[in-house]
């Protein structure tokens, strides 16, 4: 599973070799993370910001996925919100023609899953992201259980968005082997605050993008990258 990290600007050169990457649409208002994203390789996926509360329009958010010649965008949404995010899906899916989309499954039961799911293939939508906030309301493996329910009828690939509470569900997602990849800077943001992977993950700080780093927050990153892409490595001691 191929992990995209979410770092402070201060840390965004330690990241350049990346191939995977999630880029917030509203951060590349800021001059110095567009130029980064602007001319980073590898594939990159632009997020809409809404899990930030500051999304952008349909038409700046296509506007700056050509920008950055991004690879996948994800569609407007409602966090939390599955009718809302259908509707702004139906409407993005013609809007943005030519794009590779990607559908968020917003859904707080899972007869309200199966219906976004259809609603997303039935709208050709190229991938399905599952939130962390469907763990919150369908229990803590809920976008394991998805991600089978998914493969079970259909080859479209799965991308998670952001890391749950536990972060080591990342790693059981990779030894499953059904979703792509994996966006976060949650190892990040416990880096900054001195803890290990282990500890329950709350929320990233405000002023996150202009923290400094700390060796901690290195550490973390790089051995969530191990998790990621190399499942069976033993839990970091960290």
């Amino acid at each position: 599973m191929r992990f995209a990290p979410i770092v402070p600007m201060s840390m965004m050169e330690e990241i350049r070799t990346a191939d995977y990457h999630l880029v917030i649409a509203p951060m590349l208002r800021v001059h110095e993370y567009y130029e980064f994203y602007r001319d980073a390789k590898g594939f990159k996926i632009l997020d809409n910001g809404a899990a930030e509360g500051k999304s952008v329009s349909p038409q700046d958010l296509l506007m700056w996925a050509d920008a950055i010649q991004a690879d996948e965008v994800v569609a407007p949404d409602v966090y939390g919100h599955m009718d809302g995010t259908v509707d702004l899906l139906r409407h993005f899916v013609h809007f943005a023609d030519g794009w590779k989309i990607m559908a968020v499954m917003q859904s707080t039961t899972w007869p309200q899953f199966d219906y976004i799911f259809k609603t997303a293939l039935h709208l050709n939508a190229n991938t399905l992201a599952l939130p962390r906030v469907m763990c919150e309301h369908m229990g803590p493996f809920a976008r394991l259980v998805a991600a089978e329910m998914i493969r079970s009828v259909s080859d479209i690939e799965v991308h998670a968005l952001g890391c749950t509470r536990r972060l080591s569900e990342a790693r059981d997602l990779a030894r499953q082997g059904i979703v792509r990849g994996i966006d976060s800077s949650a190892p990040v943001v416990q880096g900054l605050f001195g803890q290990g992977l282990r500890g329950l993950y709350s929320s990233r700080p405000s002023d996150f993008f202009v923290k400094d780093p700390t060796q901690t927050a290195r550490d973390n990153l790089d051995a969530f990258y191990r998790w990621c892409e190399h499942p069976e490595a033993p839990l970091s001691e960290l």
